[in-house]
C-alpha cells in the first residue's frame, strides 16, 4: 500500500471544489496547505483569526480549517491499493 495526500478546497459561496491536489508525501501536502491558506488570505482580504483548525493527532497527516463557513480547506491521508478487494 502506498499513501497518498490530497488537498481539496471548497468555497461555499459557489458550492464547489475549487482546488484539487494530490501528493505522494506528506511534507509537500503540508506545503501546499500552508500556502494555499496564505493565498486565500491575501486575495479575498481575510483575517487570519477567523480560520479555525480541526485536526486529529497525527502530525497534520489529516487536518481542516474552516473560515467562517465560507472556506474549507482540507488535507487528508489515502491509501492506494494495488490489489482488487471484495466487499460484503
Amino acid at each position: 500500500m502506498k499513501n497518498l495526500y490530497v488537498l481539496t478546497v471548497h468555497d461555499s459561496k459557489i458550492n464547489a471544489f475549487v482546488v484539487t491536489q494530490h501528493y505522494s508525501n506528506l511534507k509537500a501536502g503540508k506545503e501546499s496547505f500552508k500556502s494555499i491558506k496564505n493565498h486565500l488570505i491575501k486575495k479575498h482580504n481575510l483575517n487570519s483569526e477567523g480560520f479555525k483548525l480541526w485536526t486529529l493527532g497525527d502530525n497534520g497527516a489529516n487536518r481542516t480549517e474552516l473560515y467562517k463557513e465560507l472556506y474549507n480547506i482540507s488535507l487528508t491521508k489515502q491509501t492506494l491499493q494495488k490489489e482488487s478487494s471484495t466487499w460484503i
